[in-house]
């Protein structure tokens, strides 16, 4: 970040995204953390605003919220601006964004702004990490087969994801001569997927 050279290895979303835009608000490493904790912050409040708003009992909100904040992993782990942060602070919001299709069997997905916000942090967290790829793909294959009247815009979202995928990894990373990578199927196919299999389950 400081001296403008890029290399996709580590994603270079990530690093625009968590680095190089806390770093022209606050000019301080420490900025960068606060950052992190600060979407974390409102990931986690978006979720629970969701999950309150459908009815999830007040006893189960209060007792895992206390956990998550309690927590010492969550602490140490969001003291960390991995990339692995950076997903988890994503998936949190696509994973809710998912509660609200599924209470409204797919009427959700239709407002124009919801589907924009789901593309959005799909396409987010398909590009924070290499692998997340994995994450993502089935997830749209899931709310396609259980939510036919939600097809239509799960295709154009999965599509507008798609092209913006290749809009990043083509002509922006071009512009601003970020290295390519090499080859990332072992990254891809590797210890990654059973972690992200964890996440589904």
């Amino acid at each position: 970040v400081l001296a403008g050279q890029y290399n996709n290895w580590h994603p270079v979303m990530h690093t625009w995204v968590f680095f190089w835009i806390p770093w022209q608000i606050f000019h301080h490493p420490a900025g960068i953390i606060f950052f992190q904790i600060l979407l974390f912050s409102l990931a986690v409040g978006y979720l629970y605003l969701v999950l309150c708003r459908r009815g999830c009992p007040m006893p189960f909100l209060f007792g895992s919220w206390l956990f998550l904040i309690l927590n010492l992993q969550t602490a140490r782990i969001m003291m960390f601006p991995w990339k692995d942060s950076a997903l988890t602070i994503v998936s949190l919001v696509i994973f809710t964004q998912v509660i609200e299709i599924f209470e409204t069997d797919g009427a959700w997905l239709k407002k124009w702004d919801h589907f924009l916000a789901f593309a959005v942090f799909c396409f987010l967290a398909t590009v924070f990490r290499h692998n997340a790829v994995l994450l993502t793909a089935p997830l749209y294959l899931l709310l396609f087969f259980f939510h036919k009247d939600a097809r239509r815009s799960l295709l154009l979202s999965g599509a507008l994801v798609l092209f913006s995928v290749w809009f990043l990894n083509g002509p922006v990373m071009t512009l601003a001569h970020v290295e390519a990578p090499g080859d990332r199927q072992v990254e891809i196919l590797g210890l990654p997927m059973t972690v992200l299999s964890e996440v589904f389950i």
